[in-house]
């Protein structure tokens, strides 16, 4: 995407309120709602679901991620285009290490869903438009550029399947 298609985002999300709260809610805070599944799942004594997304998760950014970014610096859109994205005094800091490619947030939430899809179908489904919303999100926000996005997906989905099949007899 070109410099005029995250500047012209940068305008929409400084004019309208409810432009910039969606985007900001689906690409900063809907780690919440891993969050509220994550208790839930506790609640329905889901344990074996649980350890199996952490361990897809553990693997997607403790693993793939890092060892892409030893190798493949490429800078953020904020980063090029000189302007402030919107952030969290929690998660989603702004920084100046060029680490955009692959989306962790892609990776991450990608990896969790997919684990999520095959062990509860009902929840994984909701998880998977909320690994979209986000990953739109992250693009809207200036954070990523499509193709750190779809990698991110790729490579979450593959961190899942590779932890499911791996643990297939847990």
């Amino acid at each position: 995407m070109n410099s005029a298609y995250y500047l012209l985002r940068q305008k929409q999300l400084a004019a309208s309120k409810f432009y910039r709260y969606f985007w900001t809610f689906w690409g900063i805070y809907s780690v919440l709602l891993l969050f509220a599944l994550g208790v839930y799942l506790l609640y329905l004594r889901q344990f074996k679901i649980i350890i199996v997304g952490l361990v897809a998760f553990a693997l997607a950014r403790g693993v793939i991620k890092p060892l892409i970014s030893v190798f493949y610096k490429k800078p953020r859109p904020y980063q090029l285009l000189k302007f402030s994205p919107i952030k969290s005094w929690l998660f989603s800091l702004p920084h100046n290490r060029p680490n955009a490619f692959p989306s962790e947030h892609a990776l991450s939430f990608a990896a969790i869903g997919v684990v999520f899809y095959f062990a509860l179908p009902m929840f994984g489904f909701a998880l998977l438009v909320t690994v979209l919303l986000n990953g739109v999100a992250r693009i809207i926000l200036g954070y990523h550029q499509i193709s750190d996005v779809l990698a991110g997906w790729v490579l979450g989905l593959l961190a899942a399947l590779l932890t499911l099949y791996a643990m297939r007899g847990f």
